[in-house]
């Protein structure tokens, strides 16, 4: 229930920038955490995703995957676009 809550919610809001892209340094502990993705921390909570560990689990990860260029998948796939290799991609 959780996987399907905390996917659901993370797609709904992947098209607001202002909630999930963000140009400043990544973070790590989760006061902080928790005040730059806001949007997203409330929408899971919203979504009935309960426990904050699990809302923070989320949130953690969508930050790392945005400040880890060598396995952010966006960042891998606009790489190979630009570099028409669209079938290596897909």
């Amino acid at each position: 229930m959780f996987e399907e809550r905390a996917r659901a919610t993370v797609e709904s809001l992947l098209g607001n920038n202002n909630v999930l892209l963000y140009s400043s340094p990544r973070i790590t502990d989760k006061d902080n955490l928790r005040i730059k993705y806001k949007g997203l921390y409330d929408s899971l909570k919203q979504s009935k995703v309960n426990k904050e560990g699990d809302r923070l689990m989320v949130v953690s990860l969508v930050n790392f995957i945005q400040f880890n260029n060598e396995k952010n998948i966006l960042h891998f796939l606009i790489g190979q676009i630009k570099s028409k290799k669209i079938a290596e991609a897909y």
